[in-house]
């Protein structure tokens, strides 16, 4: 995707062979899934356009939540991966460097979860209905393209686009029907150019501790 028109340039959808699923079927443009990870930086970077510094630090220790609906013990008490956690407070640049679910949780609640529905929904990204904290980690679901279309703002100084797939159309005659040229697509300021670079920075690594 060209995150400065955000035109589709290319994708792989699945390998067409006449079997499941149908021919017409594009995983890149509908197969919905969890992102995951991949949500982090979007957390991160809201965190930062609340006014907090990548140098914040949370702590990496377990924590436990009320869940009254869908975890057990009526807790939700993430773990980061293969239960791995250091027991330190660290800067959250350190810790979307190393990933780590329990920092990451620890943020999301700092916030507050409705700010972070509202930036990602301003991203094209609606949480799922009762979803709670583990949105934070990603139990939320979208498609690559729409993936895409969200990390755009992050090179582009803050502009969502929505993914466009038409850039002319014409009839049997070449006459032309549609030019995408003459109807630009006006980006949602989602960051500010300066919280833009500072999210992308904190993707691109360089942990401090």
């Amino acid at each position: 995707m060209d995150p400065y028109t955000a035109e589709v340039l290319g994708m792989v959808g699945q390998k067409l062979n006449g079997t499941q699923p149908p021919d017409d079927w594009n995983n890149a443009a509908q197969g919905q899934r969890q992102i995951g990870s991949t949500i982090k930086p979007l957390l991160y970077t809201t965190a930062l356009s609340t006014g907090l510094r990548q140098d914040h630090r949370e702590e990496d220790r377990p924590v436990s939540f009320p869940c009254p609906v869908g975890c057990k013990d009526g807790v939700y008490e993430p773990q980061n991966f293969e239960g791995a956690t250091t027991y330190r407070n660290m800067t959250i640049r350190e810790a979307l460097d190393r990933s780590l679910n329990l920092v990451t949780v620890r943020l999301a609640d700092r916030i507050g979860l409705e700010t972070l529905f509202a930036k990602i929904r301003q991203l094209g990204i609606p949480p799922n209905d009762g979803t709670g904290l583990a949105a934070a980690l990603g139990a939320v679901e979208t498609t690559p393209i729409k993936m895409a279309a969200a990390y755009a703002p992050f090179v582009n100084g803050g502009g969502y686009r929505a993914p466009r797939y038409i850039t002319r159309v014409t009839n049997a005659r070449g006459a032309v029907l549609y030019d995408a040229a003459n109807d630009p697509l006006r980006p949602v300021r989602v960051w500010t150019p300066q919280i833009a670079y500072l999210g992308l920075n904190l993707i691109e690594g360089w942990s401090m501790t």
